[in-house]
């Protein structure tokens, strides 16, 4: 979350970012900006968290700024203080205007945050995790080799100092500009939506998640440089289960180009389409493929499972204390999900639990393989006693202080993604667990 006081003179008003475009448009008002402004820019006179202060006095865009505030709310903790370390790092020598601090949020691998220099064992996993993305269970328990790397970086003398710990960089890692200023990266943010489309001119993309603001889509097309949504190229993928009907509806738009359309139909029919539910295969195996979209890049990275007897061609996405969790997919059923156990040789697999949903799969390896105690899991009936809690502090306790405020939003934020929206009369039953 930022909160910034933005000024066009005359005028100033406080803004938290991110917020939708009706909130932005409020603002707009009140800094006596035309609410019909594609573009609005505005010069930041205060903001929070300090370590963004390097924007103070800067005209900046408003939708880079608040396109900024989802990218750092999409942040688990680590990850935030690793992007807050690497912004109080003068010694970096970074030009930290805004382009750079959107594009750090891509770069984080980059950086790597060391907050305690006494567990070497930790140092070396945490920096090893951070260099190859994931390790075999054989390095995972290796504590002299990873202790050895450990001290090896502390030795290197590349540390630099920060309030939240040493920060190395790492070389290997280019820094990429993701961002090119203009066009935002597509980035899924919306819990509500029910399609995203991609509005493609020329060499440069936009992603529009629907239903949405009419004024988003105008932007988009701004930021784009096009004229008219009828020379873009448009790219449409649903994100939601729902019947034939509906999805031929939704896909047409690629041909009819009648983006604005397809946004007014989804707001009309919103409840409709999240209420139908997959009756027959296509359904189900369209279901399938739009899952596998969003970790194609982690399976296409990851390294064959190596295993005696195994039949297919499994990749293994993690392994741990003798857990596997691994994937295989095929032109015909998508992808297929299994957790197995490695035999006491450690040469095969055995008593595989199979899935065809990547997030059971990985709540089954985590509790399966001892990541996670089953004892630190909530019942959904407990989540929402805890989110109606949270939000109740957040309406009515005026003594909480900023990183307070923040902290609850955000973990407000992670239990809406795990409890389906529901008004409070209704009495769906939640089903599944979430972690602590």
């Amino acid at each position: 979350m930022i909160k910034a006081t933005i000024q066009n003179a005359p005028y100033c008003t406080e803004m938290t970012f991110p917020c939708t475009e009706t909130e932005l448009l409020k603002s707009l008002s009140e800094l006596g900006i035309d609410k019909e402004r594609l573009a609005p820019t505005g010069m930041i006179i205060d903001i929070e968290p300090a370590e963004l202060s390097t924007l103070l006095d800067c005209e900046v865009s408003l939708d880079a700024l608040n396109y900024l505030g989802k990218r750092m709310d999409g942040m688990d903790h680590l990850e935030e203080k690793q992007f807050l370390a690497v912004l109080s790092c003068d010694e970096l020598n970074m030009n930290w205007g805004l382009k750079n601090i959107i594009n750090l949020t891509f770069n984080l691998p980059r950086y790597m945050l060391i907050e305690e220099t006494d567990d070497l064992e930790k140092i070396g996993l945490t920096h090893m995790l951070n260099v190859r993305g994931a390790l075999l269970e054989s390095e995972y328990t290796n504590s002299e080799w990873l202790a050895d790397e450990g001290m090896k970086l502390l030795d290197s003398g590349s540390g630099i100092d920060t309030e939240y710990g040493k920060i190395y960089v790492n070389e290997d890692i280019s820094f990429e500009e993701v961002f090119n200023g203009v066009t935002f990266p597509g980035y899924y943010c919306e819990p509500n939506s029910v399609a995203a489309v991609e509005i493609g001119y020329f060499d440069l993309t936009e992603l529009v998640e629907l239903p949405c603001e009419d004024i988003a889509i105008k932007k988009a097309l701004c930021r784009l440089g096009a004229d008219s949504i009828k020379d873009c190229k448009i790219l449409v993928d649903s994100t939601f289960d729902i019947c034939n009907e509906w999805s031929e509806k939704i896909s047409e738009v690629e041909k009819t180009k009648d983006l604005f359309g397809l946004n007014d139909l989804l707001k009309t029919e919103d409840i409709r389409i999240k209420q139908e539910q997959p009756t027959d295969s296509h359904s189900q195996f369209k279901k399938v493929i739009n899952d596998a979209s969003k970790f194609c890049s982690i399976f296409a990275k990851a390294a064959p499972l190596k295993a005696d007897g195994l039949s297919g061609d499994y990749r293994c996405l993690a392994e741990f204390n003798g857990t596997v969790l691994a994937a295989k997919y095929s032109e015909k059923y998508g992808f297929e999900f299994v957790t197995w156990d490695r035999t006491f040789d450690g040469k095969s697999v055995c008593q595989g639990n199979y899935h065809t949903d990547y997030t059971t799969a990985k709540e089954d390896f985590a509790t399966r393989s001892g990541l996670v105690d089953s004892d630190c899991l909530f019942e959904a009936d407990e989540l929402k006693s805890i989110h109606k809690c949270i939000g109740f502090a957040l309406e009515n306790d005026d003594s909480l202080d900023f990183e307070q405020e923040k902290e609850l939003s955000e973990l407000k934020e992670r239990l809406e993604n795990l409890i389906p929206t529901q008004t409070e009369n209704q009495e769906q039953g939640f089903q599944g667990l979430a972690m602590q």
